[in-house]
């Protein structure tokens, strides 16, 4: 198995072990931002090796990655690393509590997403962009125990909310989150990925729309693999040019996340714009100038930090 690591402040780290019952000659060569230098090491079963080089700050807004080659007993294995980029913090003392309201997040670091980490542009042009006021975003995430917590706090002079079916959210104002739980990319969804998106309804209430389950998740009575999921709390709170969204995912909706420190995931948030004529360019962490569906590969790196 291959893994990287970036603790932050600190260096690349990249490691090799073999998971075989057999002894086996390995060479790992990696190439990318601070690439450490080459393992050559004959690896005992369940024996691991690591290699680290320093490391300058990476960017928040999109992926980075190391490309690592090992080869043992003449076969070559090829992995994109994704390098933890976003340190997520453990949350106050007093815990966060999803009303809309963002006191519980005093102290806490945000992310400002404006014009630097567009989205693809929906509307094909037709209307785009138009600066601060239309649409500009400050991040924010948090962890502990018992889930992943995200609030949004959202410029938007014009908003369109509550419009068609929850499975099509997206084509209103709205948040999809992406979330990678092993952290292991690909070009298409896994069975350990899992998306929701978050919407205020005509009645002011706000829920989430589970698009993506992981493996062996499901909502309803029916047991589907999409709709309604009860489980994540969510809140919209409109305020004068914008407004704020909030959202809880517990533990049991991320089966294959172990929330603790050290933790690694890959994630993704689009930020939906919908001036009321139609889905245009949002906002993206991620893949910028694109949309995270269906890649996690295109999706950010994360770890969680010790409090």
């Amino acid at each position: 198995t291959l893994a990287a690591d970036c603790p932050a402040p600190g260096p690349v780290v990249v490691s090799a072990a073999n998971q075989d019952a057999n002894p086996h000659q390995v060479v790992l060569t990696c190439t990318g931002p601070a690439a450490p230098a080459t393992i050559r090491a004959t690896l005992a079963p369940g024996e691991a090796r690591s290699s680290s080089a320093p490391c300058g700050p990476l960017p928040w807004d999109r992926p980075s990655f190391l490309t690592a080659v090992a080869e043992a007993d003449g076969v070559a294995v090829t992995r994109q690393l994704r390098l933890p980029a976003l340190g997520i913090p453990a949350t106050p003392a007093g815990g966060i509590r999803v009303d809309g309201e963002l006191g519980d997040w005093a102290g806490l670091p945000g992310w400002r997403l404006g014009a630097g980490q567009l989205s693809a542009d929906f509307a094909a042009g037709a209307r785009p962009h138009q600066g601060p006021a239309d649409l500009a975003a400050t991040l924010r995430l948090a962890w502990d125990e018992g889930g992943l917590h995200l609030a949004a706090d959202i410029d938007d002079d014009a908003t369109a909310f509550g419009e068609g079916p929850e499975n099509q959210a997206w084509g209103q104002d709205s948040l999809q989150v992406y979330l990678d739980l092993r952290n292991d990319g690909g070009e298409h969804y896994r069975a350990d990925d899992t998306a929701w998106t978050l919407l205020r309804q005509p009645d002011g209430s706000a829920l989430a729309h589970l698009d993506q389950n992981p493996n062996g998740r499901y909502v309803g009575a029916a047991n589907a693999n999409r709709g309604i999921d009860r489980a994540v709390a969510v809140a919209f709170r409109p305020r004068p040019g914008g407004y704020v969204v909030e959202a809880t995912f517990p533990a049991a909706t991320m089966p294959f996340l172990a929330l603790a420190p050290g933790a690694q995931l890959g994630l993704a948030v689009l930020i939906n714009d919908n001036d009321g004529a139609g889905r245009k360019q949002g906002l993206v962490l991620g893949p910028v100038g694109g949309e995270p569906h269906p890649r996690p590969a295109g999706w950010q790196g994360a770890r969680l930090l010790p409090r």
